[in-house]
Formats: structure tokens, sequence, C-alpha cells
């Protein structure tokens, strides 16, 4: 792999989403290249929905990124920093082509999006933004089976609930809101409104359903751990993270608005890797 194009990913992944870069220098040397390479990419494909003006520039970029990986499972280069960091965890890890394009298909749905009616949709969405990436970190991991697949896809659903809180304030200022109508009209609140409630009581209550729903989650995975290879670990790590970001929701009484929420847990590199040393993720 070119240095240029390492250098890319783990510059792109250290400013634009720190939790994974922590969790990529967590893990072991032989797997970082890869693994930031990953991280990058979703890193990419996640921001587009922010950077274009109308959704049919979105969906464009979009299929450039379809069509970059089709290239790249054929062998071909293409003309991005990534592309060749990309490659060369593609072949070194034989990755599943069908992860990636479900990752893409997940961000497509961000640019025109159909509110979810109930919570079941707000999870699956949040499975689909997630659990494929931690499916590629188990492939670098070289772990397969079905606890393992079933323990990143309860973690993808807790990881990205827990991001969606914490950027709640950020997409109401941008004017989206993924929250399931049947929550709304149970707490009483308006989405449109949302930003100028005076009381944040119901907001609250609100939250922190969801939270128990990312715990539901941490505990299915953890569940499973005694049927997973500890190789596993750098990939599952994400539970750590997570669990560290419910003990701070709770702790600031579940509010979103919070703005001590978005802060990276203090020490939480060591605190994961010390879970690491015990079999733990």
């Amino acid at each position: 792999m070119d240095d240029g194009g390492l250098n890319y990913c783990r510059d792109i992944v250290r400013r634009q989403d720190p939790d994974r870069y922590v969790l990529a220098l967590l893990a072991p040397v032989g797997r970082r290249p890869a693994l930031l390479s990953i991280y990058a990419f979703n890193v990419e494909i996640s921001r587009i929905r922010e950077s274009v003006s109308e959704p049919m520039l979105g969906q464009m970029r979009l299929q450039w990124w379809r069509d970059t990986i089709d290239a790249l499972f054929a062998g071909q280069s293409r003309a991005h920093p990534l592309a060749a960091p990309l490659a060369a965890a593609i072949m070194r890890h034989d990755l599943s082509q069908a992860h990636f394009m479900r990752l893409i298909d997940a961000r497509s749905a961000d640019l025109d999006p159909v509110l979810p009616a109930a919570m079941d949709g707000l999870i699956d969405y949040a499975g689909e933004t997630a659990a494929p990436l931690i499916w590629l970190g188990l492939e670098i991991c070289g772990v397969s089976g079905r606890a393992a697949h079933d323990a990143g896809w309860s973690l993808g659903v807790a990881w990205a609930l827990s991001g969606l809180i914490r950027a709640m304030p950020f997409h109401l200022r941008r004017g989206w809101c993924c929250l399931p109508s049947d929550l709304l009209a149970k707490y009483q609140l308006d989405r449109s409104k949302l930003r100028q409630e005076v009381s944040r009581n119901n907001i609250i209550k609100l939250v922190k359903e969801i939270s128990e729903t990312i715990d539901t989650n941490i505990e299915k995975s953890h569940e499973l751990r005694s049927d997973i290879d500890r190789a596993a670990i750098p990939a599952l790590r994400v539970a750590g993270f997570a669990q560290a970001y419910q003990r701070r929701l709770a702790r600031f009484g579940y509010d979103p608005f919070d703005p001590r929420l978005s802060a990276q847990p203090p020490f939480i590199a060591w605190r994961l890797m010390l879970r690491g040393l015990v079999g733990r993720y």
C-alpha cells in the first residue's frame, strides 16, 4: 500500500471519525491499514448528505462509489486516494462486496428519506448503516460464523442509535429528523418544532426509550461472547465505546442537547485495551 493512500485514510478517520480511529489504533498492527481504509470509506459515503445541495447530486456521488467498488473488485484502479488502500484491503482479506454495497444503499436512503413510522424502522436503518462495516472488520480479523455476524448486527444497531442521539442537535439544525412517528406521537412531540421545545421533558423521555434499545442490543452481543473467537475483539470493541457513551448519556440526564455529550469519553482507549486483555469487547 502506498504511504499517501494510507496517510489519507489515517487523516480523514482521525478528523471525521475519531472514535473509530481509536478502534483502529487498538487493533493489531497488521490489521490497522485495512481497518483504516474501510473506516475512511464509511466517512466518505456518510458525509455525502451534508456536502450536497440536492439529493440528485448525492445519488450521483453514491453511484460513483458503487462503480468504484465494482472496479476495485474487478482489479481495476480508480482516481481517488482511498482506492489503493481499499483495493489492498479487499485483496488481502477477501472482503465481501455485498457489505460495501449495503453501506452505500443505506446512505442512499439518507438523501431522500422516508421517515420511519415505527421504532423497528429506525432499528433497521441503524443496523444497515453500521453493521456491514463491523462485518467487514470481522473479515479483516479473520473471523466468521453466525454468532459473530449476529453480534455485529446488534452492535451496529447500538452504535448507530447512540450516534444519532449525539448528532440530534446537528441534524435538527440542518432540518433532518429520523425519529420514528410512533415515538413522537407517544411523547406528544412535533417533528418540525423539536428545536423550539420549551420543555425538554418529553424529548428526554423519548431519548431514554431509545437508550433502552441501545442497552438491549449491547446485551445481546455480550450473550454471544462465549461463541466468538477472541480475534474478533478489534472489530467488536465498538461495544465498549457504546457503553461508555451510554453512561455519559445517563449522567447528563438523557438530554441530547447537553454539549458535554459529544465529547469522547475520557481514557476510553485505555479502558478498551484493558477489556481486550481479559477477552471482553
